[in-house]
C-alpha cells in the first residue's frame, strides 16, 4: 500500500476523530453499563481495526482501521480512568492514570520496533518498500551526524566518515543519542495548567476543570504566556512536530500558530 502526505495525513486524523469524538459516549457508557462488558466490546473493536491495518491494500480500508482503533482508544483511556477511580483512592488517580497512559506508549513502541537493519536498508523512497517494517529504524551506537546551516548533510558510521571531518568543527557527544525530532500525534495546547487533575465523572471533570482552563485563553496575554509555555515545554522533550487540539478563540490559535512558525512543525 502506498499513501501520498495528504492521504496519510487524512488516514491518521481519523484516528484523532474517532478518539476525540467517542470520549463523551464513552464517559456515558460507562456511567450506565458495566465496565467490563464495554470493555470486551472495545477489545473487539480495537482487534477489528488492527485486523484491518494488517490486510489494508488500498486508503480506503486504511482509513476505516484508524477510525475504529481511534473509537477503541477512546473507549480504553476513559475505562481506565474509570476503573482507577473506583478501586483506587482520589490521592493515587492522577499518579496511576498517568503511569497507566506512560506504560502503554512506551511498550507499544518496544513490541513494534526492532533492531534488525543497517543504515543503508532504511527506506529511502515513496515507493513501497517491502521491508519497511524490518527496515524502519537503525541504531548506529558510534556515529556521525554532519550538519551545516541547521541542515543535516550526511550521517554514518565514524569509521567511514572519520576522513570527512578534518575541516569541520566536532562535538562530542559519546554516551547520548540523537534522534530525529518526536512527533507527538495527540496533545492540548490549553490544558497544561490542569494536567492530572482529578474528577469522578467525565462530565465533572470537564465543567470543573477543561472548560475554566480553556476559557482562560480568551485573554491574549494569558494565551501568549500559556502557549509559548507549551511550545517550550515540546521542544524540551524533542518535540519537532505536533498534532494539536487548540484554543476555542481565534486569536489564541492565531497566537500559537505565529509562535510555532520559527520553532516546531503543528497541525492544529
Amino acid at each position: 500500500m502506498h499513501l501520498t502526505s495528504k492521504e496519510a495525513t487524512f488516514s491518521f486524523g481519523l484516528f484523532i476523530v474517532g478518539f476525540a469524538c467517542m470520549q463523551l459516549s464513552a464517559g456515558y457508557l460507562l456511567d450506565r453499563y458495566r465496565t467490563r462488558f464495554i470493555l470486551s466490546s472495545v477489545i473487539l473493536i480495537m482487534t477489528l481495526g488492527n485486523w484491518l491495518a494488517s490486510i489494508a491494500h488500498d486508503g480506503v480500508l486504511f482509513n476505516i482501521a484508524n477510525f475504529l482503533e481511534g473509537v477503541g482508544g477512546s473507549f480504553d483511556f476513559i475505562s481506565v480512568s474509570v476503573l482507577i477511580s473506583q478501586w483506587f483512592s482520589a490521592r493515587m488517580f492522577p499518579i496511576l492514570t498517568g503511569l497507566v497512559q506512560t506504560l502503554a506508549q512506551h511498550l507499544s513502541t518496544i513490541f513494534y520496533f526492532r533492531d534488525s537493519s543497517t543504515f543503508e536498508t532504511i527506506p529511502r523512497s515513496k515507493e513501497v518498500d517491502k521491508g519497511f517494517h524490518e527496515h524502519s529504524y537503525c541504531y548506529i551506537e558510534d556515529g556521525v551526524l554532519i550538519v551545516e546551516n541547521g541542515k543535516v548533510q550526511a550521517v554514518g558510521q565514524y569509521t567511514k566518515m572519520s576522513k570527512e571531518l578534518t575541516d569541520i568543527k566536532v562535538i562530542d557527544y559519546k554516551g547520548r543519542l540523537i534522534t530525529p525530532g518526536f512527533i507527538d500525534i495527540h496533545n492540548h495546547a490549553t490544558q497544561r495548567a490542569i494536567v492530572a487533575a482529578y474528577g469522578e465523572k467525565l462530565l465533572e471533570w470537564l465543567n470543573n476543570y477543561v472548560f475554566p482552563a480553556e476559557s482562560n485563553y480568551k485573554d491574549d496575554e494569558h494565551a501568549r504566556r500559556g502557549l509559548n509555555f507549551f511550545i517550550d515545554l515540546l521542544l524540551r522533550n524533542g518535540n519537532a512536530t505536533a498534532v494539536t487540539h487548540g484554543s476555542l478563540f481565534y486569536e489564541a490559535n492565531n497566537i500559537f500558530l505565529k509562535s510555532c512558525k520559527k520553532e516546531i512543525c503543528a497541525i492544529l
